[in-house]
């Protein structure tokens, strides 16, 4: 559902930045831009020097995730083939993976972004 690709987005941006999203950002602000139909910027994590940047195409895709309008946002199965296909670099087959088949696939997927961002404190 849109709820589950919101959170998915949610949960992205804690794999990659290490941290909750919206820290900082007070209850009340949160609910004045859900009522606006705004969804409020995250504060995404600078690369370090010299790295591997995917930090692009993970913001690129979460991010997707939490477009306030529910029929915007991918598919699950769009998301799963996206983040297989990022993570794994090869091309998928074109029928998309059942849930039952992906659990550990998504498990692993969340710990190889980890392993590659490294980020400068800012």
């Amino acid at each position: 559902s849109g709820s589950d690709v919101f959170c998915f987005g949610r949960v992205g941006f804690f794999v990659v930045a290490g941290r909750p999203p919206l820290t900082g950002t007070s209850a009340k602000e949160i609910y004045r831009l859900a009522k606006e139909g705004m969804v409020p910027d995250l504060d995404w994590p600078v690369p370090a020097p010299g790295q591997h940047d995917n930090l692009t195409s993970y913001k690129d895709m979460f991010g997707s995730c939490m477009i306030f309008d529910t029929k915007a946002r991918p598919t699950s199965e769009e998301l799963l083939r996206r983040l297989v296909a990022m993570c794994s670099q090869v091309d998928l087959p074109s029928a998309p993976p059942t849930f039952e088949d992906s659990e550990q696939s998504l498990l692993e997927a969340f710990a190889q972004i980890q392993s590659e961002l490294t980020f400068v404190s800012i």
